[in-house]
Order: structure tokens, then C-alpha cells, then sequence
């Protein structure tokens, strides 16, 4: 097993001993989706307004259906219900065989006040590798314990928490989370973020905040808990090449098939309605 870097990366707000500032980037690479809307006098006749406004509607359609996709393949944002309780599910097809293994997973649960006031705790069970499996001993530090064979809790009595340990990926791999939501009174709220690493213990690069898949603003009674893909124009630092990664999927989320569906069926019934305004005589 490679040995640990001096300075871990720390997906919060406070410097590192030594180091500089990682910033949490919130709303990073938020995609814009700008809806053109098409009149029925951009050309002449009534034929051809049909025509025009058909393929209009249906190019809208594909338009939205593959923004969406893209969204939602890149990044999803869903405000947890359930008072911080959720599931965590990746592909982690793209891993197997990998010339950047062997992986990591880690975990961070970082205090927004930076004093260790234990305020908060992560718990993460019931851990499935679709094949795969956990491998060694964890690391451990701060108010980290626990192993991938049973379960993992993780409590803000540092300003810097993490857990990591080494595994083998399957075709997935997924976990349950539940997170206390007591609010800090600072600007910052206490952070729980999960990545994987490559063997050489650096995030495997994603479009998220310092490279994580997962992170959540422990700010509400419902925290709004975000995920990203993996940045295939990067390099992993390990192997030298790129590891594309789709956004892991928190239930609740929509999926791309149901954007494209409702895109299209958006589109489908403005088709219509267009279709009866023409018919209307005058």
C-alpha cells in the first residue's frame, strides 16, 4: 500500500497546516439552459408557420432532452427529506481494471467552526461493491472510526475528519448515510464529502470542489446534498489518464431518461396547442 501523503486534502475552508486555502465552490459549473421561444410570425403562411413551428418544437425538444442529460449526467442536487438520511449509488464500472488502482474511498466530515465542537456525526452503513470488495485496515483520523466491512462513523471533534480505505471496485458500488444536522452559527457550515482516490492518494478528478463525488452543506434540518461526475479532461494523478465517472446517484434525483421524457412530452403537447391556434379561423 502506498504511503500516506504529508498534507491531506481538505475539502473545507480552513488553510492547511503549511498549505494553502481550499475553498468550497458552491453552485460550480452550474449549467445555464436557455430556452429560445418561436413565434408564428417568423415566417410567412400558414404552412409554413407549421412547418417552421414542428421542427421548432421538436429541435426544442431535443435541445432540452440532451441539456438535461448533460446536467444531469455531469451533476445532481436533491434536498434531502428524510433529515439527513440518504443513499449513495456510483458506477464504478469505469475503475475496473484501471491502470490508477489501487482505490480509496474517503470520507470527510469537516467542522465549519474549525474548533471541534462534535456537534455533528456522519454514520455510513450497509456498504455493497457489486463485485468487489474492502481491502486492509482503514485510516484514520480525527473523529474517524470504523471499516467498509461493517460500517463507518465519522464525528466533527477536529476541524479535519477523514476516513479512508482501500478497496476493489466491482461494477458498483453504493452506501447509506445518515448525517445529524445541528447548524453551526458561522458562515460555515460543518461539510460531510466522499471521493475516491487513486494510488497515490489523490481525488480522482471530478467537477465538484476539490475534486469530490458527493458533498453536503450540513446548513438545514434537510441538507441539500450534491453530486458530480468525474472530470475526463484531467489526468488522474496515479496513472496519468483520464477516468471518466458519471455523477453517483442519490435516489431522488432525477434520472436522464425521465428529463428527456418530460422535455418531450413538454414539447409534444406546445406542438398541439400551436397546431389548434392555426386551425382557429382569422
Amino acid at each position: 500500500m502506498p504511503g500516506r501523503p504529508p498534507q491531506p486534502v481538505v475539502r473545507g475552508t480552513a488553510p492547511r497546516a503549511g498549505g494553502t486555502n481550499r475553498l468550497p465552490i458552491r453552485w460550480h459549473l452550474r449549467r445555464v439552459l436557455t430556452i429560445f421561444t418561436f413565434t408564428g410570425n417568423s415566417l410567412p403562411g400558414r404552412r409554413g408557420n407549421q412547418v417552421h413551428n414542428k421542427f421548432s418544437v421538436a429541435g426544442l425538444a431535443a435541445a432540452i432532452c440532451m441539456s438535461l442529460v448533460g446536467v444531469v449526467a455531469a451533476r445532481a442536487d436533491v434536498v434531502i427529506s428524510d433529515r439527513g438520511v440518504f443513499e449513495v449509488i456510483v458506477d464504478t464500472t469505469s475503475l475496473m481494471g484501471h491502470p490508477s488502482a489501487p482505490f480509496f474511498i474517503e470520507f470527510q466530515l469537516n467542522d465549519g467552526l474549525g474548533t471541534g465542537d462534535t456537534n455533528n456525526t456522519a454514520l455510513l452503513s450497509d456498504f455493497a461493491f457489486g463485485g468487489g470488495s474492502p481491502v486492509g485496515t482503514a485510516m484514520l483520523t480525527g473523529g474517524a472510526s470504523g471499516d467498509l466491512g461493517s460500517h463507518v462513523v465519522i464525528a466533527d471533534d477536529q476541524f479535519f475528519n477523514e476516513f479512508i480505505q482501500e478497496f476493489v471496485p466491482g461494477n458498483r458500488l453504493s452506501f447509506h448515510v445518515e448525517l445529524s444536522t445541528a447548524i453551526d452559527p458561522g458562515p460555515q457550515p460543518d461539510q460531510f464529502s466522499f471521493a475516491i482516490l487513486d494510488c497515490s492518494l489523490v481525488e480522482i478528478p471530478t467537477l465538484g470542489p476539490a475534486d469530490a463525488l458527493v458533498v453536503a452543506d450540513i446548513d438545514a434540518d434537510n441538507p441539500v446534498v450534491r453530486s458530480f461526475a468525474g472530470d475526463a479532461s484531467r489526468l488522474t494523478a496515479c496513472a496519468g489518464e483520464p477516468l471518466p465517472l458519471t455523477a453517483p446517484r442519490i435516489p431522488g434525483a432525477p434520472e436522464p431518461g425521465m428529463a428527456c421524457l418530460i422535455a418531450l412530452g413538454l414539447a409534444t403537447a406546445a406542438l398541439f396547442r400551436r397546431k389548434a391556434d392555426l386551425s382557429q379561423p382569422g
